[in-house]
């Protein structure tokens, strides 16, 4: 891969600001009568082609749609030097956009192939949190929950920021105890001592090794 081609691809995969990432729920799940949903986040067409804008240029690339049965399918094509690259992907028919959010959400699909926004399939965002119906309508997060969802995404805007951290999260996700965290994080002192220096990251690794350990003791009962 030449260094262009990595520099644009490096672009396009970057984060984008937490304040430019959007919330939805999941599918609901009822616990004592109240809907409780994971948090799903995702971007804007907007932001997607202000992306794409950014990381090429307006005239290096280029979107077709065609239909594929019921689901509308996004080309989304690339040039990168002299050459043209293209990926694709589909989207249904929307409840509100009908076909015209089906060619949004291939869009942002296509997009995400090549990096737009993929890190949000990977937030970690494990717990379901509570909501709440307005009548027939919703359900829609309570306000605890929406700051909640947030923290999650300015959490992994911190955590980009330190590979090693970010890292030594993923490993004690996979731990199947609070004392199997403890010694790989006694093993790993050297990281947890350059996470300490910056307060802002530290307070982000507590609070994530947190909402481990809470998943581990919900996973006892």
């Amino acid at each position: 891969m030449t260094s262009d081609a990595e520099g644009v691809l490096a672009s396009l995969a970057a984060r984008f600001a937490p304040n430019r990432v959007l919330l939805m729920g999941g599918y609901p799940i009822d616990r004592d009568g109240e809907p409780h949903m994971k948090p799903l986040f995702y971007l804007n067409r907007t932001h997607v082609i202000d992306r794409l804008d950014e990381s090429l240029t307006p005239l290096d690339w280029s979107d077709e749609y065609f239909q594929a049965g019921s689901a509308t399918v996004c080309k989304l094509s690339i040039r990168i030097g002299d050459t043209w690259y293209s990926k694709s992907d589909a989207s249904g028919d929307t409840d509100i956009g009908g076909e015209k959010g089906a060619a949004t959400g291939a869009l942002k699909r296509a997009a995400s192939k090549w990096g737009v926004g993929s890190y949000l399939y990977k937030v970690d965002n494990d717990e379901y949190l509570p909501g709440f119906y307005v009548g027939d309508r919703g359900p829609f997060f309570t306000a605890e929950a929406k700051e909640s969802a947030s923290q999650l995404i300015w959490d992994d805007w911190f955590l980009a920021n330190d590979p090693g951290a970010m890292a030594l999260l993923g490993l004690c996700k996979g731990c199947t105890s609070e004392a199997d965290m403890k010694k790989l994080l006694d093993s790993n002192s050297e990281i947890v001592k350059n996470i300490a220096k910056n307060e802002n990251m530290l307070s982000v690794f507590k609070r994530t090794l947190q909402r481990y350990k809470s998943a581990l003791n919900k996973g006892k009962n």
